[in-house]
């Protein structure tokens, strides 16, 4: 199995991301291949800190699959959240044995579609006039629902890694689609209450 561990950030089912071959190559311990399964552990702490160990993993993770394998990119596709039990590093690894955590289908899908893409407008929105945009419009209409979006975006979002972890453990659909809106939309006040001030600043200089 490929294990990838992360810090900081959001691995959330239902999504699909492009990585380097050879970089899922170093997460494995033989040439991967379509149909591989992916591991995404979050981490408790960034690996830079020094060595990692089992008490630095969170208890829930998200399993994935290698979909296809194209030149030198592998589109891997997230599918469900599983608990850890028993976790044990191997070498460059963690072993456990993973027990697939249960998902509340309390959340019609029409209506997270409707949320997400309210999400989607309000972020290109909050990007007009600015220096991304341009480059980040054709990426973000790919997401095609939230956990995609909060997934790609949770590196910038002002929560702690505890609040991230508390979304990825929530088993109910609904209530784990409020906990992402409002970490997002107010990590978006925030981006447009910084950037509002940056371009006051450059006025008055």
């Amino acid at each position: 199995m490929i294990t990838i561990s992360y810090y900081n950030m959001l691995s959330l089912p239902d999504v699909s991301c492009y990585f380097q071959l050879e970089y899922l190559n170093s997460k494995s311990d033989k040439p991967v291949a379509a149909g591989d399964k992916v591991l995404f552990l979050m981490l408790t702490r960034d690996e830079k800190e020094g060595h990692i160990s089992a008490e630095d993993v969170y208890p829930i993770a998200t399993r994935g699959v290698v979909e296809s394998i194209e030149n030198e990119w592998a589109l891997v596709r997230t599918t469900s959240r599983v608990a850890l039990d028993g976790i044990q590093p191997d070498g460059k690894h963690f072993q456990a044995q993973l027990r697939t955590r249960p998902e509340i289908s309390d959340l019609d899908l029409e209506e997270q579609q409707e949320r997400f893409q309210k999400m989607r407008a309000a972020m290109l929105d909050a990007l007009e006039g600015t220096q991304w945009l341009m480059g980040a419009r054709n990426y973000i209409m790919r997401w095609s629902n939230m956990n995609e979006l909060i997934t790609f975006t949770s590196s910038m979002l002002q929560i702690s890694s505890e609040e991230k972890f508390a979304i990825l453990a929530e088993d109910s659909v609904a209530r784990r689609a409020e906990n992402m809106e409002k970490a997002f939309y107010e990590s978006l006040e925030l981006f447009k209450v910084n950037r509002e001030a940056q371009s006051a600043q450059k006025e008055n200089n």
